[in-house]
């Protein structure tokens, strides 16, 4: 229960911890002045006026107010019948501000200015005294900024190893997909390779051609992806690209109804929204066109031929949309090529990109629906 308050104080005061110094500083300081200066002069009660206004400023202007605090109380030191005496506690705050806030060499200047004027206006015992009070508020400020610059310092070193971390990770994931799926995939082609040139039938041509054309397309999309997690290439992501979308998600529709058929597979695909060119951010325009080719891959596996199904795509001024409608048929292949993990990847980029992707299966029916703003966060 305590966080939450400490946290809520937080976010209303600037500087919570000043604040309570100052509040502190001036209620000891008033209970002096009232309590030794009960009928004094207005030069004495307008000056002690004026410290207590600089003062209240010190949380939400530390640097430019602990100076004009300190100053003040350097004037009123010299100046005759303004009561100095009673602005030791908050101008001692105001020293350890300033040490906290800035550079050591004006703390340094500051604290000397002050010894001077004391040593010039006052005897030598209370000058000690004072000049006591000052130090130890100079050196708190101090071990306060000591420490904020080692919290500051641990977490750029927390962050770096982060980064480091993340490379690492990244850099093992690379040599892990180009000694296991690179391999596999080099395999498929010679093999294929291999058997098209025994194959006797235009059918059995055709089928291996888009096997190896299929597996080349997978060798080659999985270097970018090495090349990525590698460091060896790196893509802008936070500027707009143009690009014909309409046309491309027609083109991966095209395709995936072909392989679709081919497997005994009937539906529908359509694609709806303009035919020109528009502005689609990077991460998004690969986030559309990755859940539409996984929308295709699940139909291959899940969907139960010769039933029909149905994908249709809305392109709109500031969104893309996805319907996707098809009956299930969970015993058709084994249960290890269809892991989960797809769809809740693809759920997770589209929600961190201000998107929502939902899907469910209702008896035997399959339903997909996703929202993806083109603009990303910028536009939702």
């Amino acid at each position: 229960m305590t966080m939450p308050i400490w946290n809520g104080v937080r976010r209303r005061l600037p500087h919570p911890v000043l604040t309570f110094g100052i509040v502190a500083g001036l209620a000891v300081d008033s209970y002096y002045y009232f309590l030794h200066y009960p009928s004094d002069s207005n030069q004495a009660v307008l000056a002690f006026a004026v410290y207590i206004a600089l003062c209240m400023a010190v949380p939400w202007f530390p640097r430019a107010a602990s100076i004009a605090v300190i100053v003040w109380y350097l004037c009123c030191a010299v100046l005759p019948a303004t009561n100095a005496g009673a602005m030791l506690t908050g101008t001692c705050v105001a020293i350890a501000a300033v040490f906290a806030f800035m550079n050591t060499a004006i703390c340094l200047a500051l604290i000397s200015s002050c010894a001077l004027v004391l040593y010039l206006t006052t005897d030598t015992d209370t000058m000690i005294a004072i000049m006591i009070f000052q130090t130890f508020a100079a050196l708190t400020g101090y071990t306060c900024k000591r420490h904020a610059d080692s919290i500051r310092q641990r977490e750029q070193l927390a962050e770096a190893q982060r980064t480091v971390a993340a490379l690492s990770r990244d850099m093992a994931l690379a040599a892990q997909l180009h000694d296991t799926v690179t391999n596999d995939l080099s395999y498929i082609i010679t093999v294929a390779s291999t058997e098209r040139l025994d194959a006797k039938s235009a059918v059995h041509k055709a089928i291996l051609d888009s096997v190896i054309n299929r597996s080349q397309d997978a060798f080659a999309k999985t270097h970018e992806v090495i090349d990525v997690l590698s460091g060896s290439k790196h893509r802008d992501v936070s500027a707009a690209t143009e690009c014909r979308l309409k046309a491309e998600l027609e083109s991966i529709m095209d395709a995936g109804q072909r392989r679709l058929r081919r497997l005994g597979f009937t539906g529908s695909c359509i694609v709806r929204g303009s035919d020109g060119s528009m502005h689609v951010l990077p991460d998004v325009h690969t986030e559309i066109r990755g859940l539409l080719l996984e929308i295709f891959v699940n139909l291959r596996r899940h969907c139960n031929p010769p039933t029909d199904y149905t994908v249709a795509v809305d392109i709109q001024h500031e969104v893309c949309t996805f319907t996707t409608m098809n009956t299930v048929n969970r015993t058709r292949l084994p249960k290890a090529q269809s892991s989960g993990r797809g769809l809740h990847l693809h759920q997770t980029i589209i929600e961190s990109i201000g998107g929502k992707l939902d899907f469910a299966v209702d008896g035997d029916i399959w339903t997909l629906h996703a929202v993806i703003p083109l603009m990303g966060n910028d536009r939702h």
